[in-house]
């Protein structure tokens, strides 16, 4: 993966292909599952186990909420996903401290995303499962709180600016079904609200936290939470 000389680009690669993508943040696509795992708690290893519900970018917003166990920066989120190629907003906002337990608010309030709505994601797509994986450095490389609950957000495009007609997915982001409460930590959400009226569901996905000699990953249903040494 490599930069441009202009310092506010960063260049996504998928394969060979490169195309620009927003200041921020890197986009990898097609990392194996098995780098999906972690050594302190691992819930699915490879995610593709349990996370076996399609569930595509047919919502408006589709999100996943976790509790940060450190107080750092954001490094790294990863989600598991295949379909059609589409371009789509992410959001992070944090919802404040975290009751317990902590997957039983629904809805939520939309609040400010940490992000000032300024990244955009493209994915290309893919017919078979493979992790989407998200890097963030500078200003996106937000710094969360211990203790504090968050909501991680992927945004369908919208008029007066939808995705183009070859960007507009239907994506999946694969999540539990009848696995059980597999993350009490967080559920997965429906334009906010809990699926299916369930705070048991949970979308694959992956929070990294860098540390000055390790990175904690929180991990979500799906997810693993892990500390990784750098």
């Amino acid at each position: 993966m490599r930069k441009t000389g202009q310092s506010s680009l960063v260049l996504l690669v998928v394969g060979a292909l490169s195309v620009p993508a927003w200041a921020g943040v890197t986009v990898t696509q097609g990392v194996d599952p098995s780098l999906w795992a972690g050594d302190i708690m691992t819930v699915a290893n490879p995610p593709t186990v349990q996370a076996d519900v399609n569930e595509q970018s047919l919502a408006q917003v589709a999100s996943q909420t976790f509790v940060a166990t450190d107080s750092a920066n954001l490094g790294r989120i990863q989600l598991l996903t295949s379909g059609d190629a589409l371009l789509f907003n992410i959001r992070l906002v944090d919802l404040g401290p975290a009751p317990s337990p902590a997957n039983n608010i629904s809805p939520y309030a939309a609040g400010t995303d940490l992000w000032n709505s300024e990244l955009q994601v493209t994915f290309f797509g893919s017919a078979t499962p493979g992790i989407l994986q998200l890097d963030f450095d500078g200003t996106h490389a937000v710094a969360l709180t211990a203790g504090n609950l968050y909501a991680f957000e992927v945004a369908l495009l919208a008029p007066p600016n939808p995705a183009p007609p070859d960007l507009d997915g239907p994506m999946t982001w694969y999540r539990t079904g009848n696995a059980g409460d597999t993350y009490p930590g967080g559920a997965a959400y429906r334009n906010r609200s809990h699926i299916n009226g369930s705070n048991a569901r949970e979308f694959a996905l992956t929070v990294t936290i860098p540390e000055p000699a390790s990175m904690l990953a929180v991990g979500m249903g799906l997810m693993a939470v892990r500390r990784r040494h750098a």
